[in-house]
């Protein structure tokens, strides 16, 4: 993005503090681990197990040790299947490590962060499909680039994912890939939305029903009436850049 282009073959002093501000998130990030991290990653881990020995139809019924540092519980899987599909993949090198390794990996530092990078090359993923929609809907590079950095250091980001690292981040990919997907006009990649493990289900049916009922009243601004209600309900930083005074916005990247 053009926020981290080099001026002139030189860093600017806000570039700098952007990537000063980078390290600090990235360490303040790994400082802290949230106890869902860590029942999570042991239930992900005996995914491996049970799939091995024929025995995933009982998976919900499982109940495995956590023995972290912090506490001993016994943990159950709590969300939906195929968010477990993610993390048993992702996590398949620490089942390798634990099962050929013999390694205690509910109190390796190694591999806690292992599982909490999954955060990180989700926030990668979000950004860049951020920064298509805002291109998307026909918004230049220096507002696109400013709307990934509003998202970025918003209280939302800071808090959910930097400081307690809340795993709703990684199904959040899937509804702007959706959203992005419906202004091109490709009503079947808009199905991305309902396969995000959320919460808010309700306000993606929302706004499903809202488009389809808008397209069909006001063909000629349906793109710009649903961002409206897109960014109402999901994300309140694009309004500022979508009715902001663009020439006072672009001063600021």
């Amino acid at each position: 993005m053009a926020t981290l282009k080099r001026v002139n073959g030189k860093w600017t002093r806000k570039q700098i503090f952007y990537v000063f501000w980078l390290l600090i998130s990235i360490v303040l990030f790994y400082s802290f681990i949230y106890n869902d991290i860590l029942e999570t990653m042991r239930v992900s881990i005996s995914f491996w197990e049970e799939l091995i020995h024929g025995n995933l139809h009982y998976f919900y019924g499982g109940r495995w040790q956590q023995t972290s540092v912090a506490y001993v519980k016994e943990v159950q899987p709590v969300y939906d299947f195929p968010i477990y599909i993610v993390f048993a993949i992702w996590n398949f090198p620490i089942w390798l490590v634990e099962h050929f390794g013999k390694v205690d990996v509910m109190n390796s530092v190694l591999c806690m962060m292992w599982e909490k990078t999954l955060l990180l090359v989700s926030v990668l993923l979000i950004t860049k499909a951020l920064y298509r929609l805002c291109r998307t809907l026909d918004l230049n590079e220096n507002l696109s680039s400013l709307a990934c950095l509003l998202f970025l250091s918003s209280n939302f980001f800071m808090t959910s994912v930097i400081m307690m690292s809340a795993y709703d981040i990684i199904a959040l990919y899937f509804a702007i890939k959706g959203i992005d997907y419906y202004f091109q006009g490709k009503n079947k990649g808009f199905l991305l939305c309902f396969v995000r493990d959320s919460i808010k289900i309700l306000c993606t049916a929302f706004i499903c029903t809202v488009a389809t009922s808008e397209r069909k009243k006001n063909p000629a601004d349906y793109r710009q009436r649903n961002f409206e209600y897109f960014a109402d309900s999901d994300f309140p930083f694009l309004v500022a850049v979508s009715c902001g005074d663009g020439r006072r916005i672009n001063g600021f990247i």
